[in-house]
């Protein structure tokens, strides 16, 4: 089987995540997704803008579908005061996901109630165990 690379590179989020990334390695990682043709880029919410310009006309995309409470970095998880603010602030088109420190349906729902659509947790079987059938 062969395949082009710009074929490849479509199907690929590129991953600007890093946390010590600064302003010019986003740059430079943005004109690396530019040249391959990246279906789009994953930035921090602060990089948002800035990965836009680079990226404009390109065709990459640099824009929001959702917005996490935790990636891995910070000292907590999901918390309902941060998905009420991610609520209020981001549009409506822009689901959010709770994720970090679910271990309970009560907690999911709280997180649910407050605004979350999507939700990661590795406690999925205790917390499908909680809902009677």
């Amino acid at each position: 089987m062969q395949v082009r690379r710009e074929e490849i590179a479509r199907m690929i989020d590129h991953g600007l995540l890093g946390p010590k990334l600064t302003d010019e390695e986003l740059r430079s990682r943005c004109e690396l997704a530019r040249r391959v043709g990246a279906a789009g880029v994953c930035v921090k919410p602060y990089a948002v803008l800035l990965a836009a310009k680079v990226l404009q006309g390109s065709g990459v995309r640099a824009g929001v579908d959702f917005a996490k409470t935790s990636t891995g970095f910070g000292d907590s998880g999901a918390k309902v005061e941060d998905v009420v603010l991610m609520r209020r602030h981001c549009p409506e088109r822009v689901a959010i996901k709770a994720a970090g420190g679910i271990r309970s349906l009560g907690y999911l729902l709280d997180l649910k109630n407050a605004g979350a659509t999507r939700f990661g947790t590795s406690a999925t079987a205790a917390i499908l165990n909680g809902i009677p059938e």
